[in-house]
């Protein structure tokens, strides 16, 4: 009888730890596309950030193109995910067809629409820009920003004593060309062009007309492409793929700790770039020691 009475609080206690165990549940899951594209590797380097810096057990899971909203439910379930990361657009996708009451970041993209999902958006905030543009190019004063309508927020409450900023709020494609055509026609060396905010891939064709309009008229242009750096633009920003992912396990585990936190975030991990050939024609202060890629590779 006594140990009848042993045994049984025995499978009791078990029984606690269990349910604890299923209450208490530390799985963050993380979901990505299975591509050979260059971004795997980025992935990759995104996801062991996130290991090394979140609260909670990292497992995760490759989207094929077969891969069902309900096939993502199952694995939650199944693995007690607490917590959701998606890693490009089409992940996000997907779980978006889901109702789930667990927190989600998508991360990994530019995010143009409002989401009920949290989201860290691959742009790295514009407030970046604000250090360097005095420093390098001193006679510029304005600086035009063609910039999606959806992220204009991205600027709230951005100033410079000596800088000015000159919004033209797009919506299409077909309206950030017609910005960009204005805007060449009226600039001069005191101004300059902030890229990276349209929300819209910029056309090949205008990028060279932007260029050779900008040498033209010994104007400096920054963005967040580095291609568009190698190609003659000044200054670039590009993500660092390391912070990234630890700025991405930082917010969690604020949400996780019960911390308010805002839907939509900003990137605030970056290389620089520069253009050497650019920086001596447009007489600007660089510091080659700052600067993670340097164009030309030779001098």
């Amino acid at each position: 009888m006594r140990f009848s009475l042993l045994f049984l609080r025995l499978i009791l206690l078990l029984s606690l730890q269990f349910a604890s165990g299923l209450l208490y549940a530390k799985n963050l899951g993380v979901v990505y596309p299975n591509s050979s594209s260059k971004a795997i590797k980025y992935y990759q380097v995104i996801i062991d950030n996130i290991k090394k810096n979140s609260t909670h057990t990292v497992i995760i899971k490759t989207l094929e193109r077969k891969t069902k909203a309900n096939d993502i439910k199952q694995w939650i379930d199944k693995n007690q995910i607490v917590g959701l990361v998606t890693l490009s657009k089409y992940s996000k996708k997907i779980v978006n067809k889901l109702d789930l009451s667990i927190p989600v970041i998508h991360a990994s993209s530019n995010f143009i629409k409002p989401s009920k999902h949290y989201q860290v958006n691959l742009i790295v905030s514009p407030r970046v820009f604000n250090k360097f543009i005095p420093s390098l190019t001193p006679n510029v004063k304005k600086i035009h920003v063609v910039v999606h309508r959806n992220l204009k927020w991205a600027f709230d409450h951005i100033n410079h004593p000596s800088l000015s900023y000159q919004f033209h709020e797009i919506n299409n494609a077909k309206e950030m060309i017609i910005s960009y055509k204005t805007i060449l026609k009226s600039m001069n060396k005191n101004e300059t062009i902030l890229m990276g905010y349209e929300g819209f891939k910029v056309h090949r064709k205008m990028i060279k007309n932007l260029l050779l309009k900008a040498w033209k008229k010994k104007v400096p242009l920054y963005t967040q492409n580095v291609v568009y750096v190698k190609k003659g633009m000044l200054l670039g920003v590009f993500n660092d793929f390391n912070q990234y992912g630890q700025q991405i396990a930082k917010l969690l585990n604020k949400i996780f700790s019960g911390v308010k936190v805002k839907k939509t975030h900003l990137s605030n991990n970056y290389h620089l770039a520069f253009n050497r050939r650019t920086a001596k024609y447009l007489d600007a202060n660089i510091d080659n020691d700052a600067y993670t890629i340097v164009f030309p590779n030779k001098k």
